[in-house]
C-alpha cells in the first residue's frame, strides 16, 4: 500500500442493489457443497430466482451513472431505516428495559447506605438487583446505555480514588456528588431521600455552604465595624456637648431686646461660687465678693443691682452663718 493508507473499497453501486433485493439468492450456497441434496422444486426455485436476479443486474447496468446514484440513495435510506428500527427494537427488548428493571425509589431511600453500582442504577432509574455492572460490561460495544452507564463508574472510581466519595455511601451523599457531576438524579429520587431526613449534598456542597456563611459574617463584622465608628464619633459628639453644657448651662442672647442682664449674672455668680466649694464666708458674702471681683465699679452694677442679684443667687434663705 503506497503511503501507507488503508483505502476503502469503492461502493459498485449495481452490486449493491443487487445484494440489497435479492439477499438470499445473492449469498446463497453453491448446491455442490449442500450437505443435503435439494428437492426439486427447492432447485426449480433457486434457478428461478437466480434468473430473476440476473435480469436484475443487466437492468442496473444499462442506466445511467444518475439513474444508479438515485436508486442507491433511496436504498440506503430504506437500510438506514430499517437498521434504526432494528435497533430500537433490540434495545426495548434488553432487560434493563423491562419492566421489572425499573427502581422501587421508597425502598431505596430507606436503604443506610449504597454502593457506587447500586447508586449509578438508581441514578439511571434501574433497580440495583436486575441492573448492575456485572451485567452490563460485556453489551458496552454494542448498548448506549452499558456504555453510559459505564462513563458514570468510570467517574465514581476516580472520585473515590481522591476520597471524593467513599464507596459505599449514604445516599444523601452520592446524589449530593451526582448532581454535582450534572448527572440529573431523578426528582422522585431526590424527593424520597430528603423526606428520609436526609439533606442532599457532597463535602463540595458544605463547602460553599460554610464560605456563603463566612462571608455573609465578615460582611456583618464590617458592618457593625461601620455602625460602632459611627456610634464613636456620636459619642465623642454628645460628650463635647455635654461638657459644653456644663460649662455654660444658660444661654442668654445680650442683643435681644428682652435680655435679663440681672438675672444673667446672678446665675454667672451662683454658678461661679457655688461650684467653687466651701471657702470662708457665707453664700451671700462669696457672692458679693464674686460681684465685686467682676463688676467692681458703680457704672458696671449699682448698688441697688448688686443687692437684688446677690438675694436672687443665694442659696440660702434662712440668713445669718450655717451652723457648724
Amino acid at each position: 500500500m503506497p503511503g501507507g493508507h488503508l483505502r476503502v473499497p469503492e461502493l459498485d453501486p449495481v452490486e449493491y442493489l443487487v445484494k440489497r433485493k435479492y439477499p438470499a439468492v445473492y449469498h446463497a450456497i453453491p448446491v455442490s457443497l449442500l450437505s443435503r441434496p435439494k428437492s426439486a422444486d427447492e432447485l426449480a426455485y433457486r434457478a428461478a430466482q437466480k434468473e430473476e436476479m440476473e435480469a436484475y443486474r443487466e437492468r442496473l447496468e444499462a442506466m445511467s451513472v444518475n439513474e444508479l446514484n438515485e436508486l442507491v440513495s433511496e436504498e440506503k435510506a430504506r437500510e438506514q431505516a430499517a437498521n434504526q428500527a432494528r435497533l430500537k427494537q433490540e434495545e426495548a427488548e434488553r432487560f434493563y428495559n423491562q419492566p421489572w428493571a425499573t427502581a422501587d425509589f421508597d425502598h431505596w431511600s430507606k436503604a443506610a447506605y449504597w454502593s457506587h453500582d447500586e447508586g449509578i442504577a438508581l441514578i439511571f432509574g434501574k433497580e440495583p438487583k436486575v441492573v448492575n455492572w456485572g451485567k452490563l460490561e460485556s453489551i458496552v460495544g454494542i448498548s448506549k446505555f452499558a456504555y453510559e452507564y459505564g462513563r458514570v463508574r468510570d467517574l465514581a472510581i476516580r472520585s473515590k480514588a481522591v476520597k471524593e466519595l467513599p464507596d459505599p455511601a449514604i445516599p444523601g451523599l452520592f446524589l449530593g456528588w451526582a448532581r454535582r457531576m450534572e448527572l440529573n438524579p431523578p426528582t422522585e429520587l431526590l424527593e424520597q431521600v430528603r423526606k428520609r431526613g436526609q439533606p442532599i449534598g457532597d463535602f463540595y456542597d458544605r463547602y460553599e455552604e460554610l464560605r456563603d456563611e463566612a462571608n455573609s459574617l465578615l460582611e456583618g463584622n464590617e458592618k457593625l465595624a461601620a455602625a460602632n465608628k459611627t456610634l464613636q464619633a456620636d459619642n465623642e459628639q454628645l460628650a463635647a456637648r455635654l461638657a459644653d453644657l456644663e460649662s455654660k448651662t444658660w444661654e442668654f442672647d445680650e442683643d435681644a431686646e428682652t435680655y435679663p442682664r440681672e438675672l444673667d449674672i446672678a446665675v454667672q455668680a451662683w454658678v461661679a461660687v457655688s461650684k467653687a466649694g466651701g471657702g470662708s464666708g457665707t453664700p451671700k458674702q462669696r457672692i458679693a465678693d464674686w460681684l465685686d471681683k467682676n463688676y467692681p465699679t458703680k457704672e458696671e452694677l449699682s448698688g441697688d443691682a448688686r443687692k437684688r442679684i446677690a438675694i436672687l443667687a443665694n442659696w440660702e434663705k434662712t440668713g445669718g452663718r450655717r451652723k457648724a
